[in-house]
């Protein structure tokens, strides 16, 4: 006896079933057994055909549509446990079950079509069955972040949607609405795993068969691609196309506040980095140093020839320099690649050295 009604179609034999179930003795309240006490609390799940499930629960569980169903089922002891029972806890005794159903996932959808005729295969309402299941797994895998699998799904779905033939403008309509969905979910996926031409590609196939500038979510996954390549003003383009679609959708507004705040950031870095580089060379420009024109003049001229050499050479300047005429060679010599200045001793007698390093 069915309670509630559930909202899909009847159960297929070869199904993954997610259920709780108790079972009863005539005229008690306390089940003997159930699935409550079970999993800690959580739903079983249970794939059918594999013998798993007990003869009567199955054969019930496909005689109902799911998921969402609510129903009771009174199993002799042959469909149950077996005419004998199972002493001492289970009688030889018919059993009432009630059973909630939560999930049904018919898994083996893809492989059940392959197996249709061509002509079957074609016809409009085995295409919105076997999409409708292939795209159930697909967000299924999607929120466990098995991206990859999911992609398989929606191209198993594209697959389907391709040999449909609709016999009017109405299932043409809902062809192409599905084929949109499907490039639009694969786009998305495809940003997942960090593929932004492949979401491209989607894009594009969105484009040949319905205006792209029409789907807002289709243009803000173009955009997040644009922006994984760091080509933002791409990304600002989708991203406010999407934005006029739902002015209001909170997504799209982060987005483009983070991409804004990014972008600003960017800016005022590369500010910062050009301001310190004029600073530095404007620190060099304002260097003087306490010595006259021709001895600066002399040592540049000294550092030019010692720099235009392909050897090792080194000049020993003459004894008695002041801490000002050394502050200028250093300074000077500096700004050769190549030359260092060797000082060898204190005061008057300290030997000072330009020399001429060889580079490899």
């Amino acid at each position: 006896m069915t309670m509630k009604t559930g909202d899909g179609p009847l159960v297929p034999v070869d199904a993954e079933v997610t259920l709780h179930y108790a079972a009863y003795w005539e005229k008690t309240k306390i089940p003997f057994d159930t699935t409550l006490t079970m999993n800690s609390g959580a739903p079983i799940k249970i794939k059918l055909g594999t013998g798993r499930c007990l003869p009567g629960v199955e054969i019930g569980v496909t005689t109902v549509r799911g998921p969402a169903a609510r129903f009771h089922l009174l199993l002799q002891p042959r469909l149950a446990w077996g005419p004998l029972g199972a002493p001492p806890r289970v009688r030889p005794d018919p059993a009432l079950f009630v059973i909630s159903l939560y999930d049904v996932k018919d898994v083996h959808a893809a492989t059940r079509f392959n197996d249709l005729p061509i002509e079957v295969q074609t016809k409009f309402e085995t295409t919105m069955k076997t999409v409708k299941v292939l795209h159930s797994e697909a967000k299924s895998l999607f929120a466990k972040k098995r991206y990859k699998r999911a992609i398989k799904n929606y191209q198993q779905s594209m697959n389907v949607l391709s040999l449909s033939m609709p016999k009017d403008e109405s299932e043409e309509a809902e062809i192409k609405k599905l084929k949109v969905t499907v490039y639009t979910n694969l786009a998305v996926c495809y940003c997942k795993i960090d593929k932004p031409k492949y979401v491209f590609i989607m894009c594009d196939n969105i484009d040949r068969i319905s205006n792209l500038d029409n789907h807002c979510k289709a243009l803000f996954y173009c955009g997040k691609a644009h922006e994984m390549l760091g080509k933002h003003d791409l990304a600002l383009k989708y991203y406010k196309k999407a934005l006029k679609l739902e002015p209001k959708n909170r997504d799209i507004g982060k987005a483009l506040a983070d991409l804004d705040d990014y972008v600003k950031k960017s800016a005022e870095k590369e500010k910062t980095l050009w301001q310190n580089a004029f600073k530095s060379e404007k620190r060099k420009e304002k260097v003087v140093y306490d010595v006259d024109e021709d001895f600066q003049s002399g040592v540049r001229d000294m550092c030019q020839d010692l720099a235009g050499r392909q050897e090792y050479a080194k000049i020993d300047l003459p004894t008695g320099l002041t801490k000002n005429e050394v502050c200028c060679i250093k300074g000077i010599t500096s700004d050769f690649e190549g030359l260092v200045v060797d000082e060898d001793g204190e005061g008057k007698r300290k030997k000072v050295s330009i020399i001429k390093k060889m580079l490899y």
